[in-house]
């Protein structure tokens, strides 16, 4: 069974093997590495079959590379010793015995030199803890980090980073905050906001500084557009954690707005609730509780 998962798979080798012995617990003492041989990646996967035995916690696993023999000149190691015999087929079974002999004496540097590695590998690996909690420590994400799954906070600690390169294209940046929140998230831009100043506030032009306090009329438009956020396709479960106490508001009011959007972009905040529970729809008192309650503004239908 493992054979045909295998065939299936285009993985490294050392991330594949770092999976297993994680997966099932193995020993890396009862880790056996078989060299078949390097082919061709348009026709060969790096692994080739693996094979798991739980009782004894060791795994087999059989890969398309050169073995340390291979890369060898074999001129060097090998010696037909034509004086002793000249039969043809006698030599080719010696040459054979020889190659067995060399191969089974690499085998233990083989093994030192993969599972080194798979070592490497795995520290190399963004989901590993140790990188994790240094990214977390990194972007002062301690407050939040259980607010969100592992999953999730994968993909956060992902986007971070490259929140620069998709803060000018809101459709890039509602697709970042699909993936985070794991929700469906549409973003668009609405009229600039309007401003009104009171008529107690307004100073004459012989009083006021230009282009500090100078303002004509007593209405005033922001020249950058606000941005609607819509959360879509909630149900009871899902509305709660985006309700103004929720851990996906916060994360999105906290962290998401600020970096993605400008500093000074005005947004607002949508929930939109499926079909199915806008009909019979209310929040629960506490997570975990099966009791409801209604909260106006949020959950009262007319």
């Amino acid at each position: 069974m493992a054979g045909n998962y295998a065939q299936e798979l285009d993985l490294k080798a050392e991330i594949l093997l770092n999976f297993l012995m994680e997966e099932f617990d193995l020993f890396q003492e009862r880790v056996k590495i078989n060299h078949k041989g390097a082919k061709k990646r348009r026709t060969g996967k790096d692994v080739l079959d693996f094979e798991i035995d739980e009782q004894l916690a060791a795994l087999e696993i059989t890969l398309s590379r050169n073995s340390l023999f291979d890369t060898l000149p074999q001129h060097l190691l090998l010696s037909s010793r034509e004086g002793e015999s000249t039969n043809a087929e006698e030599r080719s079974k010696l040459i054979t015995d020889q190659i067995e002999s060399w191969k089974k004496f690499f085998s233990p540097f083989e093994k030192i030199l993969f599972l080194t590695l798979a070592d490497i590998a795995r520290m190399d690996d963004l989901s590993h803890p140790i990188f994790i909690n240094q990214l977390i420590t990194f972007w002062g994400l301690q407050d939040y980090e259980s607010l969100l799954d592992k999953e999730e906070l994968f993909h956060l600690l992902y986007w971070l980073p490259r929140a620069h390169k998709v803060q000018h294209d809101l459709s890039l940046i509602a697709k970042c905050f699909q993936q985070i929140l794991s929700n469906t998230v549409v973003i668009e831009t609405t009229d600039p906001i309007g401003y009104k100043i009171e008529r107690s506030m307004l100073k004459g032009l012989g009083e006021a500084y230009l282009g500090v306090d100078c303002i004509l009329g007593e209405v005033y438009m922001d020249g950058v557009p606000a941005v609607e956020i819509r959360i879509c396709d909630l149900d009871n479960s899902k509305f709660y954690e985006y309700h103004p106490s929720g851990n996906k508001r916060k994360i999105l009011e906290k962290i998401l707005i600020p970096v993605f959007l400008p500093s000074e972009t005005s947004f607002k905040i949508k929930l939109l609730i499926n079909k199915k529970t806008e009909l019979d729809f209310s929040l629960p008192k506490e997570r975990g509780q099966n009791q409801f309650s209604s909260i106006l503004g949020y959950t009262t239908n007319i």
